[in-house]
């Protein structure tokens, strides 16, 4: 939501290095035995694996419909909303991964 309204420093960072090389940060909605785990989101859909920062370059936001319908983009699943509010942008089982550097 955030990024829809222009209020992300991210913004207009999309495919820009925003953290050091060697940093990935993933979304894994499907892991085993953990809370956030979840086939589909609060909009009815399918969720996935998928990376929000590959290599320290920005490579995904995290929409639901209504956003993704203002930025122009595709929504990623992340429809999220609690018992009396309509969906919102929201994100489970986020992980920042193993890198291949020590220091």
């Amino acid at each position: 939501a955030s990024v829809a309204r222009g209020a992300s420093w991210l913004r207009d960072r999309l495919g820009e290095q925003v953290l050091p090389e060697g940093m990935d940060i993933v979304e894994d909605p499907h892991r085993p035995r953990v809370m956030g785990s979840r086939p589909f989101d609060a909009e009815g859909l399918p969720t996935r694996r998928r990376s929000l920062v590959e290599n320290g370059v920005l490579s995904g936001w995290i929409l639901d419909l209504a956003n993704a319908r203002k930025l122009g983009l595709e929504p990623t699943a992340n429809a999220k909303r609690g018992v009396g509010s309509p969906p919102s942008p929201g994100s489970w089982n986020i992980a920042l991964t193993q890198g291949t550097k020590s220091r």
